[in-house]
């Protein structure tokens, strides 16, 4: 995985690639704003119950 980011969005699509043949899924889209830069969207995923919009975040946490 090139870092902590790449893993956690890469889990998830991997969960969500089992309803591929029922669903839309889509990485990575970036969205244009009002003052000319873009927004990222890291997967949104379709299905015939609704539009779901994922952000991932991932960080692993040491335990003492």
């Amino acid at each position: 995985f090139f870092n902590r980011g790449n893993r956690g969005e890469y889990m998830i699509f991997k969960s969500l690639e089992h309803f591929r043949e029922t669903s839309a899924i889509l990485t990575n889209v970036y969205l244009p704003k009002y003052d000319g830069t873009t927004s990222e969207i890291d997967i949104i995923f379709i299905n015939r119950k609704g539009l779901f919009i994922i952000e991932s975040n991932f960080d692993i946490i040491s335990m003492p």
